[in-house]
């Protein structure tokens, strides 16, 4: 039993941590996303002008 409670001590650090991690993670893919949507809809309005 004392096993049990020292693993669910430290457990939850770890996954904070964890989560942390994967939380930067996840903004960072969405900031990238977001640049590259915006640099896409620059490059259709050149390629529109373009042809126009």
């Amino acid at each position: 039993r004392r096993r049990l409670r020292r693993r669910r001590r430290h457990a939850p650090r770890t996954y904070s941590r964890r989560y942390k991690v994967c939380s930067w993670i996840a903004i960072i893919f969405c900031a990238q996303s977001l640049a590259n949507m915006k640099n896409f809809e620059n490059d259709l309005k050149q390629l529109s002008m373009a042809f126009m």
